[in-house]
């Protein structure tokens, strides 16, 4: 009678260990904070934001005839009014978002 009182309590203590460490590592894979769920899309963004940038800057000087349509240096297109403000604004979004 002592040995199977000492095995059930052993098998209670084992079964609440399991199930212990069965929540820790649930909550292990849970995102924390509010969002941390969000993280993963920050490298996507980051690379939006600058490439969109260079983009939309490029076809502003392109039309407004600041540079040539050959291949002209990525500042060279946000020199000159208003595609300078542009790529001021992606920028700055690009540096807040890479922060």
């Amino acid at each position: 009678y002592f040995i199977q009182s000492n095995l059930s309590s052993v098998t209670m203590t084992l079964s609440t260990v399991q199930s212990t460490v069965a929540h820790i590592q649930c909550s292990k894979t849970k995102t924390v904070g509010r969002f941390g769920s969000l993280l993963g899309y920050l490298p996507f963004l980051l690379t939006l934001l600058i490439g969109g940038g260079i983009v939309v800057c490029y076809c502003m000087a392109v039309g407004n005839g600041h540079v040539e349509a050959a291949f002209p240096y990525i500042s060279d297109t946000g020199t000159f009014p208003p595609e300078s403000c542009v790529f001021t604004l992606f920028m700055n979004l690009a540096g807040v978002v890479g922060e």
